[in-house]
């Protein structure tokens, strides 16, 4: 269970004011300059739930959104509203009952998603502004202002289909994207509330570390449905069957990668510097088809947990 180490605290009032002067700073840096820092918005109000009660989260993520609605005032920017206040309900009050970080995260991601959904549903039958269609303009306009660049540049012809159909690919893994977004958002929020409460002395029990990730048995039940609505839509001749399988591989791909560095990782801490640490896999990546390995290395650590097997020096910093 999360305890409160004694410290001088200031007023509720202050606190509200901070969290969302913070999280309004956070909005503004990623609207102007970095748009990563989207992925951390709601921390400032998850910590003010976890000290003052969730009531006072609540309010401070409400204004926050507000304020995000008149900077831009879309329908895409609205949404807001529907991610961010469940997060900060949601895993402010799993932290406090002292829930595992892989619980926190695992219903926080399916939380997100599923408001996805509601609110493309909302959106379209009841607010009358379909998202998915303002989506699809966005990419035909950004599709035809590209090709516009690549005529005035000195590309040949080959080169710029190629980077059209690049493009035209990624609009086939939108939903792929939308899951790792989601992922993002809820690791970022969790990350940053967690370093937040540290600096006040607030100690939590959930734990996480990079080089502590990899994928169980327990991925094989949602692999098995997965497949299993991929193989129907494939049967019935459905029209979605390449975008669903797509977005599949993509995702998971990515997942078995990240745990493929990750014991990678676990095994090079303290044997080389970090920095090194950070661009080896980039440079596996990039010039060795590394993905396969890691794809393989993470396949195999699924069934055999080598760092169970093979403990590495225990008197090593993470």
């Amino acid at each position: 269970m999360f305890r409160i180490e004694p410290k001088a605290s200031n007023t509720n009032t202050l606190d509200i004011i901070n969290t969302i002067m913070l999280s309004i700073g956070i909005y503004l840096v990623s609207a102007v300059l970095m748009p990563f820092f989207l992925f951390i918005i709601p921390a400032p109000s998850i910590v003010l739930s976890i000290k003052k009660g969730t009531k006072y989260g609540l309010l401070s993520m409400t204004l926050v959104c507000i304020v995000a609605y008149l900077f831009n005032r879309t329908a895409m920017n609205l949404t807001l509203l529907l991610y961010m206040i469940p997060i900060v309900i949601i895993m402010s009050s799993m932290i406090k009952e002292d829930e595992s970080f892989g619980k926190i995260m695992g219903v926080n991601i399916f939380a997100s998603l599923f408001i996805t959904i509601v609110s493309l549903l909302t959106f379209r039958y009841i607010l009358k502004v379909d998202i998915l269609f303002e989506v699809n303009s966005f990419f035909t306009e950004m599709s035809k202002f590209m090709e516009e660049i690549l005529l005035k540049s000195n590309f040949t012809e080959t080169n710029m289909q190629q980077i059209l159909k690049a493009y035209n690919f990624m609009k086939i893994l939108l939903p792929g994207i939308v899951v790792l977004a989601a992922t993002a958002l809820n690791y970022g929020s969790f990350a940053f509330s967690k370093n937040l409460l540290k600096k006040q002395n607030i100690k939590i029990s959930q734990n996480f570390k990079f080089i502590d990730y990899r994928i169980s048995f327990k991925i094989l039940l949602p692999t098995l449905f997965a497949v299993g609505v991929a193989y129907l839509l494939y049967y019935f001749k459905n029209p979605y069957f390449e975008i669903v399988l797509y977005n599949l591989v993509f995702i998971y791909s990515l997942f078995f990668i990240l745990a493929g560095i990750s014991l990678f990782d676990y095994y090079l801490v303290g044997k080389i510097p970090k920095i090194l640490r950070l661009i080896l896999p980039a440079v596996v990546l990039y010039l060795f088809r590394g993905e396969i390995l890691y794809i393989a290395v993470a396949t195999v650590d699924m069934l055999v947990n080598f760092r169970k097997r093979f403990k590495r020096i225990e008197n090593e910093e993470k």
